[in-house]
């Protein structure tokens, strides 16, 4: 993690932070680091089980940091539905990802040449260009709308920078998946 925004994160959430970009990192490194997709490329399950076990570490971590720096409910209603409906959607583009691609297309199987598809046209890909980044930053937001309150009311601005921070951290995966630098396949290629 970037040593300036050390400061800005509360117990525990530095390491959500630094394990976010440690794993942001290791998916970079497929695309720049020949070596790096080799050995993902040798052990695709174990890398598989990695991801997930990073994930998993990522959130129970950030919801250990929320219950101890108590924070509160959403006092207010409008944000809370909104909050809501936007972690809902979120995870609902998640689901639709997972269910169309599979897990080994999730992690890079097609990328590693480990898998062979077919360019997908169907919902959520006819309506955004990568539905699972964007169904993740729709739960961080909308957990923050949802639950990061000071007993004031007012939104806990440390959880909006993490939130921030992650969803720049997609923004830069997204870049690096649409270089496609070690065989990342153009929908004119698939076809």
């Amino acid at each position: 993690m970037p040593i300036f925004l050390a400061g800005f994160f509360p117990e525990g959430l530095w390491v959500v932070a630094l394990a976010s970009t440690f794993q942001h990192a290791i998916y970079a490194s497929l695309f720049y680091v020949k070596s790096a997709a080799t050995i993902v490329k040798r052990n695709h399950s174990s890398f598989i089980l990695f991801a997930y076990s990073l994930k998993i570490f990522t959130v129970l971590i950030g919801m250990w940091t929320m219950v101890q720096a108590d924070g509160y409910p959403n006092l207010s209603l409008p944000l809370t539905i909104l909050g809501v409906a936007l972690f809902a959607f979120g995870c609902h583009l998640n689901l639709m990802v997972h269910q169309l691609l599979g897990v080994p297309r999730i992690y890079y199987g097609f990328e590693l040449g480990l898998e062979t598809c077919e360019w997908i046209y169907d919902y959520p890909y006819s309506v955004f260009k990568h539905p699972q980044y964007l169904g993740a930053v729709l739960q961080l937001v909308g957990a923050w709308l949802m639950y990061c309150r000071n007993e004031d009311g007012s939104l806990r601005i440390e959880m909006a920078l993490l939130a921030t921070y992650l969803s720049f951290l997609y923004y830069v995966t997204v870049q690096v998946e649409s270089k496609g630098i070690i065989g990342v396949k153009s929908k004119e290629s698939v076809k």
